[in-house]
């Protein structure tokens, strides 16, 4: 078991992978379970009557999703051979702070 503090990446899987190499494990022996603070879907999405606005909206959207998505991603890409067993997150639109430790009992609820 290996917990990452993010500090660069959302979840960074890659440092965890890493760690379990270095003590001899064999990319077929590593899973990971991963919690991202984020939606791990994308939704479709078309054209269709869209104005500048809605492109600005979904690329904000794009943005979010490849924030907390990248380290997966990043590290499904680069070790094949790991079993990426579960990747979960949210299905709503998680509250955020520029102090996190702000959170009031209804949001953290």
């Amino acid at each position: 078991m290996y917990f990452s503090g993010n500090a660069i990446y959302e979840n960074d899987v890659m440092s965890a992978i890493n760690h379990c190499e270095a003590l001899g494990y064999k990319e077929q022996d590593i899973i990971i379970d991963s919690i991202i603070g984020g939606s791990t879907q994308i939704k479709p999405w078309s054209t269709d009557g869209k104005n500048s606005f809605s492109i600005m909206r979904r690329t904000s959207e794009l943005w979010k999703f490849y924030d907390v998505m990248h380290g997966v991603l990043r590290a499904k890409n680069g070790h094949t051979g790991v079993n990426f067993r579960y990747v979960i997150g949210p299905t709503f639109t998680m509250p955020s702070k520029i102090i996190p430790t702000r959170f009031t009992y209804d949001e953290t609820k």
